[in-house]
């Protein structure tokens, strides 16, 4: 499973893009289940450190010794890399996922009108 496949499964339905739009206007910071304690983000780490790493050189430029900055210890260091994964990702999802709702919308409100059931448009 890829952390990609592992994010999609945490944050699915309604109260997962409700947390994703949280991630997206406040970050991880202010605690989002499974990725507050030092434990369990050194475990996420460890598991996806490949596609974490390629994610944070290849589309955000940065390196590890970037993200070291001001870390006292090697979980500081996972938390920041983990956090900016994750934080980039909510945001591309929860566009997504809005983008395509309002299509979904767009769709059924055309096929109303085209069977005359919309009696007033607002």
């Amino acid at each position: 499973m890829s952390f990609n496949d592992y994010l999609q499964e945490r944050f699915e339905g309604v109260e997962g893009t409700d947390e994703l739009r949280d991630i997206t206007r406040h970050g991880l910071s202010g605690g989002v289940g499974g990725f507050i304690y030092y434990n369990e983000l050194r475990k996420l780490f460890n598991e996806y450190e490949a596609e974490i790493l390629d994610y944070l050189m290849q589309d955000c430029g940065v390196t590890l010794s970037d993200l070291a900055v001001d870390c006292i210890d090697i979980d500081e260091i996972a938390t920041n890399a983990v956090w900016m994964f994750v934080e980039g990702w909510a945001h591309t999802e929860y566009e997504n996922r809005m983008t395509t709702l309002e299509e979904m919308n767009d769709g059924n409100i055309n096929l109303l009108l085209e069977q005359g059931d919309i009696l007033y448009a607002y």
